[in-house]
């Protein structure tokens, strides 16, 4: 077996789990199933940030099933009055 490949493989691997983490693939699913308008490069946005995506994706999809049009800059704003 070539050496390269067996130094790319965990590279790869790194990588992916990196780019998972940074991108929050499972709440933006969650929201698309929801209904919810929200994109991914807003919550890659949130998480530069340092604000958590779920903090702000979560109320929005309760927000939504009850009705109410919030979207997520409102509730993006609103989260420092929080603290």
């Amino acid at each position: 077996m070539d050496v390269g490949i067996l130094i790319l493989i965990p590279i790869l691997l790194i990588g992916i789990m990196v780019f998972l983490y940074v991108v929050p693939l499972g709440l933006w699913v969650s929201a698309l199933a929801a209904g919810v308008n929200v994109g991914i490069f807003t919550l890659v946005g949130m998480r530069l940030r340092r604000v958590n995506p779920s903090q702000i994706v979560m109320p929005l999809i309760k927000a939504n099933k009850a009705g109410l049009e919030v979207n997520v800059n409102q509730l993006g704003s609103a989260l420092p009055c929080r603290w």
